[in-house]
């Protein structure tokens, strides 16, 4: 069975490999995907739709509220418990989660009104189109493989960070452990929630 754990850094894994993203400068291939990459950071959806083109936005504004709580959730479990908060709530191995810096070193290839840009470490180069002059991060392959899946998962997981993220903050846990454990119980309860949830009368 696949712990919450390894779903919680898989769902974080696709968001940062596929779509990587200043809020405002799309005047270069890395420029754009650096504006996506702060705007997921901080959960800014506005910004990421700007600096998207193609896909559903229904399926990003998903991602980019779940990878800004994930942030929140991670930084307030090192803020509390140190490096044992990076390796619960970690991308993984305890290494950064802040998407921009990947973008820094990354390697661009343009070709005309299309570009790749492929960070360090990725083997799946991001996508890149120019629309009316602006570089925007082609987010169409993103949405239509996890669109098949809903946002339903990503919201699920996105409020459970987000409520986590405030109980570390209040002291309610003693340990990164306790704090992950939490986690996995308010994401499972919700997922459940939904599946059980009987019809309302009309």
């Amino acid at each position: 069975m696949i712990s919450i754990r390894n779903l919680t850094l898989c769902a974080i894994f696709l968001a940062a490999c596929m779509l990587s993203g200043c809020k405002g400068d799309l005047s270069t291939p890395k420029g754009a995907a650096k504006t996506f990459a702060t705007a997921m950071e901080n959960g800014d959806v506005e910004a990421a739709k700007r600096a998207t083109t193609g896909g559903d936005p229904a399926v990003i504004e998903s991602m980019v509220k779940l990878t800004g709580n994930m942030k929140k959730l991670r930084d307030a479990a090192v803020s509390k418990f140190g490096d044992e908060g990076k390796t619960a709530f970690g991308a993984g191995h305890g290494e950064s989660m802040d998407l921009s810096k990947s973008v820094d070193d990354a390697d661009v290839k343009e070709d005309g009104d299309t570009a790749t840009l492929t960070p360090k470490g990725e083997a799946r180069p991001l996508k890149m189109k120019k629309v009316s002059g602006d570089w925007k991060v082609d987010a169409s392959e993103l949405t239509g493989a996890m669109g098949n899946m809903g946002s339903a998962m990503f919201d699920n997981m996105s409020k459970a960070a987000a409520e986590t993220a405030d109980d570390i903050k209040a002291g309610k846990y003693k340990t990164a452990q306790e704090a992950q454990q939490a986690f996995g119980s308010k994401m499972a309860g919700s997922s459940l929630g939904k599946l059980q949830a009987p019809d309302q009368p009309k």
